[in-house]
């Protein structure tokens, strides 16, 4: 576990192993010796102001160890919880989600604190999220809030950092790079799953140098022109990894078209036969626009990975004119790294493989191309193939309360909720306030009067996340948010 700060280990009497990772060398935060206010009623029945939320971390943070406590973070619901939502299928959404995360060997849920439920503890060492993996979300986040409260100051010094905790929604949506306003080139989510940028050093992770494979005969393909998602052509490579299966897909698009009707082998598979060094058996090479992958993390969840394919590095979205979301959300179409676990949350999307057939029947194939595809085309164990990818599938999600047939949580109650349009209530939720709250702190401002103008016409009228994230800071300067009131 990562060690904690020399000045807190002192404080209480346990000094670091040499053998425990050291991140910080020094104490940036103290406990402050003023008392906090009071805390007020609530403005209605079962509604969390932020001075009570804070005292449950407070608590929480007290209970345990020093070293637990600075491998401590909070990922926050209760702003869902202020409106009326339930937080079953959400907790198993913000588990669901930080297993993907992770990359440690087994799956953790997170630990709910507090008498409202809607805080949830992680290890940062459970799931194997750094120091600087955890700054970065932070500082990327679009409503990551800095308290300037006596509680506040107190949670910083138990956990030993500045952004003790994050709205869960706005976490993931930042950790797996789901919405343009978070979307930094893979940057972000294959620093946290540790997933090289390249297509080479990727492929080696997961124990797979792709010509060998394909000259020893491991690797199934198939093909089809009727994906649900694919405005073209489509590849797909199976190989099998350390951690289970990679299935990596190759589509051309509507702009750079190509066709596995008359180009369908891969340049491995054209190579295989003088193991990846003479000339390519057939010129009928597919050319792919972008590559995803869905393989296995250590933990038995997903890994998800979208790539261009002309430079073989990672992308955190696919092409407009390459592939489109079709579940109907009422977003854009774009894929993006976070909607991948929405359609793939029973596993894969099954295909029939049209190459087989079509290659054995044509006399356009010469008899070596035929001999290829009798040898790497096979139906019948690319279904028995994606049967176990479900499998797996079922049994890692079922570890974490979650059945094949249900939705996924992690979309249905993180990602897609946090992107659509927020009216004033849900906005309000944003900032621990009430609707009321919130439209009086619009009303008293100046600049967030005119730019969050909607939400004082009633909760009908609705704004962007952008203009909501871009307006964050702003209301919480000109209401005097996060902050002890003046006595």
């Amino acid at each position: 576990m990562r060690t904690l700060l020399i000045a807190t280990a002192l404080l209480w009497g346990c000094i670091p192993s040499k053998s425990q990772k050291t991140e910080r060398i020094s104490s940036s935060f103290e406990l402050p010796t003023r008392r906090p206010p009071k805390i007020k009623p609530a403005p209605k029945p079962g509604f969390i102001a932020f001075d009570s939320f804070e005292d449950s971390l407070v608590l929480d943070a007290q209970s345990l160890s020093a070293q637990d406590a600075a491998d401590s973070f909070y990922l926050v619901g209760c702003d869902r919880s202020n409106i009326d939502e339930e937080l079953e299928e959400f907790k198993r959404g913000v588990d669901k989600a930080v297993n993907m995360l992770s990359t440690e060997r087994f799956l953790e849920p997170t630990t709910a604190i507090g008498p409202s439920g809607c805080i949830f503890r992680i290890s940062q060492d459970a799931y194997g999220i750094s120091d600087i993996e955890l700054d970065k979300i932070a500082a990327r986040g679009l409503f990551t809030v800095v308290s300037n409260t006596t509680r506040g100051d107190t949670i910083k010094f138990y956990l030993q950092r500045s952004v003790t905790w994050m709205f869960a929604d706005d976490f993931f949506l930042t950790s797996f790079e789901a919405d343009v306003l978070t979307d930094h080139s893979c940057d972000t989510y294959c620093d946290i799953t540790e997933q090289a940028i390249g297509r080479i050093a990727f492929f080696a992770q997961q124990g797979i140098n792709p010509q060998n494979e394909y000259n020893n005969e491991n690797v199934f393909v198939g093909g089809t022109n009727d994906s649900p998602i694919a405005f073209g052509s489509r590849l797909i490579e199976h190989f099998e990894s350390d951690n289970g299966f990679l299935t990596a897909t190759a589509d051309s698009s509507l702009g750079q078209p190509d066709s596995i009707n008359q180009n369908p082998f891969t340049l491995e598979e054209s190579l295989a036969n003088s193991n990846g060094v003479g000339a390519p058996i057939t010129n009928k090479i597919f050319k792919p626009v972008a590559r995803e992958y869905i393989g296995v993390l250590n933990n038995g969840l997903q890994l998800f990975r979208l790539e261009d394919a002309a430079t073989g590095l990672a992308v955190s979205a696919a092409p407009a004119d390459v592939v489109q979301d079709t579940r109907g959300d009422g977003l854009e179409q774009v894929i993006r790294l976070g909607g991948c676990a929405g359609c793939h949350s029973k596993g894969t999307i099954g295909y029939t493989d049209e190459l087989a057939d079509h290659i054995a029947s044509r006399s356009n194939f010469n008899s070596d191309e035929k001999e290829l595809s009798r040898i790497f085309n096979r139906p019948v164990p690319i279904a028995q193939i994606l049967s176990r990818i479900d499998e797996g599938q079922s049994r890692a999600v079922a570890q974490l309360g979650i059945q094949n047939r249900d939705r996924d949580p992690f979309n249905a109650r993180l990602i897609t909720p946090a992107r659509k349009p927020y009216n004033s209530v849900k906005a309000a939720a944003k900032f621990f306030m009430t609707d009321q709250q919130y439209r009086d702190c619009l009303e008293s401002g100046n600049d967030i009067a005119q730019n969050l103008g909607a939400h004082l016409g009633g909760a009908q009228n609705t704004t962007t996340l952008t203009v909501l994230h871009d307006n964050f800071q702003g209301v919480i300067d000109e209401c005097g948010l996060f902050q002890d009131d003046e006595i």
